[in-house]
Order: structure tokens, then sequence, then C-alpha cells
């Protein structure tokens, strides 16, 4: 059973809560970690797949990005994005320095080959990116690692975010 210590209030789309079966507060919690457990999943091995340079640039990309619904041209969505960043003048040499053309068409094509889940984790992490982490220097911290996400949560039950890792 449940521990209970802690509630919070969530406002999901109506379709989606229908989707999961209703609204039971034990569904809600269940898919809650379920999209945690995928996303952790996802991001581990993003965290394989790309360099700190590909999400420098990436943040700078995706920055006016929203968090749509899930749709199967996420992937398509992004990859766009990134070419029409790689037009912008010095973006791809700041992030990249030599050769930024290949690189930015070597991220697109990676992109563009991500499964729905794998192009949402990296929505997330962007967005998450700049909603979440004022103050962060994307060029110092590895902000798009799960570890670093996680350090930088509020403790589950508390108002307080934790200290930035050293």
């Amino acid at each position: 059973m449940r521990r209970r210590s802690f509630q919070i209030s969530v406002y999901p789309n109506p379709d989606a809560v229908a989707t999961l079966g209703g609204y039971h507060a034990p569904l809600l919690s269940d898919a809650l970690e379920g999209f945690a457990d995928l996303l952790t999943l996802a991001s581990n091995n993003l965290e394989q797949q790309l360099t700190q340079e590909d999400w420098r640039f990436l943040a700078e990309a995706l920055i006016h990005t929203p968090r749509q619904p899930v749709s199967t041209t996420l992937s398509e969505r992004l990859a766009a994005a990134v070419e029409e960043a790689g037009n912008r003048p010095g973006l791809a040499f700041s992030a990249y320095g030599d050769r930024p053309g290949l690189r930015v068409e070597k991220l697109a094509a990676t992109v563009r080959n991500l499964d729905l889940m794998h192009a949402w984790a990296v929505l997330w992490t962007v967005r998450w990116f700049w909603d979440y982490a004022q103050g962060v220097d994307p060029a110092a911290h590895e902000w798009w690692t799960l570890e670093f996400r996680k350090a930088r949560a509020r403790p589950y039950g508390q108002g307080k975010r934790r200290k930035l890792p050293a």
C-alpha cells in the first residue's frame, strides 16, 4: 500500500483521465510513475547518444517549442527546429565550433530518427531547463542528465529546491 504522507493537485486533460479509466487517484499515481519510468529509460539512453554540445544546441533550438500533446510527428517537428536553428547566424558555431554545418545535420538526423518516447524526453528535458533551471549555465553544468534534474527537484513533500550539485 502507498504511503499518503504528501498529496499534490494535478489538472490533467479530461480525455487523458478517461484514457486511464477515470479519475481515481491510484490510476493517476500509477500513470505518473509509469511516465517517470519511461522518461528515465529514455533520458538514460539519450545521455549516451547526445553530447554536451548537442544538448547546448538543442536548448537554443527548442527554446520556444511548447510541450504539446504527444504527436507521432514529434521527432520530425524537433528535427525541423534543429535545422532551422542551424541557419541562425553564429548559433551552430557557438555550440560546435569546428564544422558546425555537419554537426547540425547529424543532430537533426539523430533527432528525426528518435522514437516517440525519446523525442518526448528531449523536449521534456529542454523545457525543464528553460522553465526550472534558472541561473544554471548550460555550458558549465550537465543539466540534461537525469541526475542533475533529480538533484534540482523539490524534495517530495517540501517546498524548497535542493542546492545545485557541486
